[in-house]
């Protein structure tokens, strides 16, 4: 009997062991802030900056988790999430893997296709859908989860659309590739008024992205942190 239980024990030692190494080996996420929130543009006709939504990203350390590991192994639909220290949740919408376009062998990548970000109350805060090229459209919304914003990727920019309490559109504002808002237009009697127009500022589509908007352009959940 004696034997038997030294037995039952040292077994025990040895799993908690294998754990142990398990978990160093394959190491833990650290869990941080979130990504920023807000990215900053120009007025074009006073040159006055501004804030607008950032396309709501998926933490680095939510792919480092084991729900995300076992994704990639699998390969198949799937939702997944992670919280940042805030307390607000992080969902992507994974669809499996797809040829990734910017590598020449056609290498496979997670296809994520969409992330969502939750206030602590439960409250949808960002929405944003993704393509290989990056970010194609994303919203924020206010604490009651009323829509407040949607920025949409053009070939020349972006457009971003203003929403009021019942979320009828109502400004929108045209931006060239340099983060500058060229054009205004406000919603009035019904109709849609050009407040602001300056020509001058609008681009060609073969512009290189600004700086301080290349590293968000060029985002997508799937592919590995460089």
């Amino acid at each position: 009997m004696k034997t038997g239980k030294w037995l039952i024990a040292g077994l025990a030692v040895v799993i908690a062991l294998v754990i142990v190494f398990a978990k160093i080996r394959i190491g833990e996420p650290t869990i941080g802030h979130g990504p920023a929130s807000q990215m900053v543009i120009t007025l074009g006709w006073n040159g006055q900056a501004v804030q607008i939504p950032a396309p709501v990203q998926f933490p680095e350390w939510g792919k480092q988790t084991r729900e995300f590991r076992r994704w990639k192994w699998k390969k198949n639909v799937q939702d997944f999430a992670t919280f940042d220290l805030e307390g607000c949740k992080y969902v992507a919408h994974g669809l499996g893997f797809s040829a990734d376009p910017q590598d020449p062998e056609g290498k496979l990548m997670p296809d994520i296709n969409a992330v969502s970000r939750y206030l602590p109350t439960g409250e949808k805060e960002a929405y944003a859908n993704y393509n290989f090229s990056g970010p194609s459209e994303w919203y924020a919304y206010d604490e009651s989860g009323h829509k407040t914003r949607r920025v949409g990727r053009t070939s020349i920019g972006l457009e971003v659309d203003f929403y009021d309490a019942e979320e009828q559109r109502y400004k929108e504002w045209f931006l060239n590739k340099k983060g500058q808002v060229y054009r205004e237009s406000v919603k009035q009697d019904g109709k849609w008024v050009t407040t602001r127009d300056m020509r001058d500022l609008k681009t060609a589509d073969d512009v290189p992205w600004a700086d301080s908007l290349l590293e968000i352009m060029e985002y997508y959940p799937g592919r590995e942190a460089k």
